[in-house]
C-alpha cells in the first residue's frame, strides 16, 4: 500500500480528537500519518463536525428500535466495550440501552482507558472482537 497523501494545504485541523490523546503517540508513525490524512479529506471532516449529534442520534435510534421489539437483535452477540472514564448515569444507562438490543449482549469496561479504547487498551478491543466472532461461530452465548 502506498503511503497516505499528506493533508491539503488550508486543510482544516482536527481538534478534540484521537490524535490529542496522550496516548496517540504510541501508534505508529504510518498510522498517525493515515489518520491524519483521513482527517483531512472533506467527507471526515462533515462527520466530525457533526459528531455532537450523536450521542442524541444514537439514544433516539436506540429507542425507536426497542420500541416494538425488546431485543431487535433477538440473540445475535453484542460486546459493549466502555470505559470506567465519566461514568455518569445517562451514559451507564445508554450502555444498559445498548445492551438490551441483544439477549445475548454483555458490556466490558476498559479500565483505565480514556473514550480511545483502541489506543489506551487495545488488548479489551481485541478481546471483545474475539468473543463476537466465537459466539457467532459458535453459536454460543457470551
Amino acid at each position: 500500500m502506498p503511503p497516505p497523501e499528506p493533508p491539503k494545504p488550508g486543510a482544516p485541523e482536527p481538534t478534540g480528537g484521537l490524535e490529542e490523546d496522550p496516548n496517540f503517540s504510541k501508534m505508529s508513525a504510518r498510522d498517525r500519518d493515515l489518520h491524519m490524512w483521513a482527517l483531512s479529506q472533506p467527507r471526515n471532516m462533515a462527520v466530525l463536525q457533526n459528531n455532537g449529534t450523536l450521542g442524541p442520534q444514537c439514544r433516539a435510534d436506540v429507542e425507536a428500535l426497542s420500541k416494538d421489539h425488546p431485543h431487535p437483535l433477538a440473540d445475535k452477540p453484542l460486546v459493549d466495550v466502555s470505559t470506567d472514564e465519566f461514568r455518569i448515569a445517562p451514559y451507564v444507562r445508554l450502555q444498559a440501552d445498548l445492551l438490551a438490543l441483544s439477549e445475548n449482549s454483555k458490556e466490558i469496561v476498559a479500565q483505565n482507558s480514556t473514550h480511545f479504547v483502541i489506543i489506551d487498551r487495545p488488548d479489551v478491543a481485541i478481546d471483545a472482537i474475539r468473543q463476537v466472532v466465537n459466539a457467532a461461530r459458535n453459536h454460543s452465548h457470551l
